[in-house]
């Protein structure tokens, strides 16, 4: 299981890390960052936001992802 399969695109389609704990079968929040931070160190490009609630996406504008 990738967690980037999972993923939406776009920033206004973030998804909660609670709700995406809970879709992938994660018993913590802790967990999912865990296994986030996994895929970010094997090449995916993982967004996450504060605003709005907050929560994981894929990003489809090049500006967005840190260099």
């Amino acid at each position: 299981m990738k967690i980037t399969d999972y993923l939406p695109t776009g920033k206004e389609n973030a998804i909660p890390s609670k709700e995406l704990a809970a879709r992938l079968g994660f018993d913590t929040v802790r967990e999912l960052q865990r296994a986030v931070e996994r895929e970010r160190q094997s090449g995916a490009v993982i967004l996450s936001t504060c605003t709005d609630g907050g929560g994981y996406y894929l990003s489809d504008d090049p500006l967005e992802i840190p260099h």
